[in-house]
């Protein structure tokens, strides 16, 4: 299991922060466990029933936290679809997922099977927190230390604790409390301290308004609190929508891969070319994210991208055939996408060079390579 954990912010958070890299390896593990989940139904599907260690088999090699993520990502993008079950929606909207950052890591699974496969997650998690855990010395339980507590009157608490050397490095227990000694159960795995700090808030509050009359006994000195980065501010809502005209406007119109987009053609609600121009370097990293882009030249006036041809609906067949070999032509279908993004570029190179000798022509002259 890797011991990155689920990158949960947005790639334009992910930026300001200095995690690209961390927020990159984030996803192509998202992609991996996508994948791995599908090859898993399809080998143990019998055509009348799933295998009952599908998802034990995944929450092994990914983790429990990613897992969920990618199922929940699934279902968000899906929530119109009647083959996935009410509850499971339901329990999909308790992520907080960045969608425009997520296409990449949607299950194309069949609905029906990947809703069984959903219920076996959490079947499997419902068994994990049943598991009784017996209290060792100092509050260090399988290695897990307790950072913090809630004891209430009834002698049951909850409290939260942290293995560093553990792939899901956080858990949240109930516990019962008895002579002085405390056995914890139904324990939460997960990657992150911010997550494990809402789950545990999330549960104390939860038991306050199941059992109203109960009241706090004791717990730890400080307040745990997480900050809500689930809102995008204002100019990170503004760089993702310029992110998306730039995707829209080269793929909807080129016809050969290439497209480029100039400052002075961004609408005044996007900022206009001034803003364009103090955001560039910043935009040019969102693009870099995103799954639809090959490649990204930042110039003095305008973003020059190379786009996989799979998200360019008016490239023309024979016009792909062109940069292929016969040989080539035959297996376009397993051509990987960096060969025919190095001849394109090599058609882009030689026709700019053509393009500089006619500057003064009109502005969409010469503009798709």
């Amino acid at each position: 299991m890797s011991d990155i954990n689920v990158y949960q912010q947005s790639a334009t958070t992910a930026i300001e922060n200095g995690d690209l890299e961390i927020y990159r390896k984030s996803k192509q593990l998202n992609v991996d466990c996508k994948k791995a989940i599908a090859n898993e139904i399809g080998q143990n599907y019998d055509g009348q029933r799933l295998g009952s260690n599908c998802a034990k088999t995944i929450v092994e090699e990914y983790g429990i936290e990613r897992v969920n993520w990618v199922l929940a990502n699934t279902l968000q993008h899906n929530d119109y679809d009647g083959r996935f079950s009410k509850s499971n929606k339901e329990w999909a909207k308790n992520f907080d997922i960045p969608l425009e950052d997520s296409r990449s890591y949607i299950s194309e699974t069949h609905p029906v099977l990947l809703n069984g496969f959903i219920d076996q997650v959490h079947r499997l998690v419902a068994e994990l927190e049943k598991q009784v855990i017996p209290q060792q010395a100092s509050d260090i339980v399988q290695g897990y230390m307790v950072k913090h507590f809630v004891l209430f009157d009834n002698d049951r608490g909850f409290a939260v604790a942290e293995n560093p050397k553990a792939p899901d490095k956080f858990v949240t227990w109930q516990f019962t409390e008895e002579n002085g000694k405390r056995d914890y159960y139904w324990g939460r795995y997960v990657g992150s301290e911010e997550t494990a700090i809402r789950n545990f808030n999330d549960r104390v509050n939860q038991y306050k308004l199941d059992y109203p009359t109960l009241n706090e006994v004791s717990k730890s000195p400080q307040t745990l609190t997480v900050t809500d980065k689930t809102e995008q501010t204002d100019i990170e809502v503004k760089l993702a929508a310029i992110v998306d005209y730039i995707i829209n406007d080269g793929t909807q119109n080129t016809s050969e891969g290439n497209w480029m987009t100039y400052f002075e053609e961004f609408p005044p609600e996007l900022g206009g070319a001034g803003f364009i121009q103090e955001n560039k370097d910043k935009i040019q990293e969102l693009l870099s994210t995103r799954e639809e882009v090959a490649d990204i030249e930042l110039n003095n006036d305008n973003f020059d991208v190379c786009y996989y041809l799979d998200y360019c609906p008016n490239v023309e067949q024979e016009e792909v055939d062109d940069f292929l070999e016969p040989k080539e032509i035959a297996e376009d279908t397993q051509k990987e996408k960096p060969s025919i993004l190095a001849k394109l570029n090599e058609n882009k190179k030689a026709v700019a060079e053509s393009k500089d000798l006619s500057h003064n022509a009109p502005k969409h002259d010469g503009r798709e390579l």
